[in-house]
């Protein structure tokens, strides 16, 4: 076919459009990874709310199972606790679906409803209760790290100082969930606490206190005011007073439930 002049025309017409789309991608291009960014990072974060009201359902039905396990008469508030921990995990599988995050990650938290019910088995099988607050404590933890991937994830508009300050307040919230469920058992029990098991409430304690007044924190205004308020209060007073007695091991007058749910009062939301 010979080309006539208007089909060298029509050739050449289409060249400054796929320019003008060539140059346009260039310069759209930051919007559009902006765009999905965003996107990732709001179904993140959702995860992250998620990861993070499951964990200190966990950390509350750890301490009432351990204490149970000690001789505390808890039973009905462990039942009440595991019902807590059921109602958090309502919509996870949507959530992690649509998270932007390791399918090792995926994994865990997909099969996280068959490993709340192994921890469940040992405590119906009455194992040690030393043994089951670790297991708790390992499974808390590996929840830990998907928080810590999502932190780590690219993120926008000054997102990622945010999520890094809740992490922060999860990890304070782990701490004094130590405590009050290690600190719990060991008074239920009523004997000698193993020299472990001391340093494990003697670290939580201080860890606890580290997170909270750790200058990495973002937080609003009111945020700050609420911390602030929490460290004057009569009850941190008498949660610091109660924890440094089970550290030292004078804890024979202190109730377990008490001990509990003073402590409870003070995860940070």
């Amino acid at each position: 076919m010979r080309w006539t002049i208007g089909h060298k025309i029509a050739s050449i017409a289409p060249i400054p459009t796929v320019a003008l789309i060539v140059v346009s991608f260039f310069y759209l291009k930051p919007l559009f990874e902006e765009r999905r960014i965003a996107k990732e990072m709001e179904n993140n974060i959702n995860l992250l709310i998620k990861t993070s009201r499951i964990m200190t359902a966990l950390q509350e039905e750890r301490g009432l199972s351990s204490t149970f396990l000690s001789g505390g008469n808890v039973l009905d508030q462990m039942k009440g606790a595991r019902k807590g921990t059921d109602g958090q995990m309502t919509n996870l599988d949507a959530i992690v679906r649509s998270a932007g995050i390791s399918e090792q990650h995926k994994n865990l938290l997909l099969n996280l409803p068959k490993e709340i019910e192994l921890l469940r088995d040992k405590v119906e099988q009455r194992r040690d209760a030393q043994e089951v607050f670790q297991s708790y404590t390992e499974l808390i933890k590996k929840l830990s790290s998907v928080e810590q991937e999502i932190v780590n994830r690219k993120t926008t508009k000054g997102i990622g100082k945010v999520m890094a300050s809740l992490i922060l307040l999860d990890e304070a919230k782990e701490s004094i969930g130590r405590v009050r469920g290690m600190g719990s058992s060991i008074i239920s029990k009523g004997t000698t606490p193993q020299s472990d098991q001391l340093k494990l409430c003697l670290e939580s304690w201080e860890s606890f206190l580290a997170n909270i007044t750790s200058p990495a924190l973002t937080l609003s205004l009111s945020d700050v005011a609420k911390l602030q308020e929490l460290q004057r209060s009569q009850e941190f007073e008498k949660a610091s007073k109660f924890s440094l007695a089970i550290i030292s091991g004078s804890f024979k007058e202190i109730n377990p439930q008490n001990f509990f749910y003073l402590h409870q009062n003070h995860r940070t939301s």
